[in-house]
């Protein structure tokens, strides 16, 4: 962060650097934005520009700051990303949906991160989970549910009653 400042000082006083403002509609900052930040620290890393989306705003701007080059490249780069992304259903019927989304969310965090997908679910009127991102990503989303499916078994046992306080806890 203090290097980007530096950096930005020093190309600000030889008058390269300026912040354009872009329009992209807001229904996709969170898919540039990805996982942890990771897609637009991506577009960032390979064009050298700096990215901003305006919270709490639905207008969709975005600042980029950078040279016109980097400027430029940047918002190609989110450009070709919305291109690629799309919304795609797959029917999974909804008493598979708790455990795909997992303890606090943990498997569903999961699934999204290995393929860089965004995913929900929807019980109405039937149960599908939507998946958003590219082509790849919601094939390999697909297959990372088909995965934890079939890997989840349900098993009962009997367990003696003077050890249920154990298990369960204080």
């Amino acid at each position: 962060a203090l290097a980007w400042k530096l950096a930005q000082e020093v190309l600000a006083e030889s008058g390269e650097v300026e912040q354009g403002r872009y329009t992209i509609d807001a229904q996709y900052h969170a898919v540039l934005i990805g996982a942890n930040g990771n897609r637009v620290k991506k577009i960032e890393k390979e064009t050298g520009a700096r990215i901003q989306f305006q919270r709490n705003d639905n207008s969709g701007v975005c600042l980029v700051t950078g040279t016109a080059a980097q400027r430029e490249a940047a918002y190609q780069m989110m450009l070709s990303i919305i291109e690629d992304e799309e919304e795609e259903r797959f029917p999974i019927p909804a008493e598979f949906h708790r455990m795909l989304i997992g303890a606090r969310g943990a498997t569903v965090k999961w699934m999204e991160e290995e393929s860089a997908s965004a995913i929900g679910f929807e019980s109405e009127p039937e149960g599908v989970m939507v998946v958003r991102g590219t082509k790849e990503a919601r094939e390999k989303a697909l297959e990372l549910a088909k995965q934890v499916m079939s890997s989840e078994e349900e098993e009962q046992f009997y367990v003696e009653h003077r050890y249920h306080g154990f298990l369960i806890g204080p």
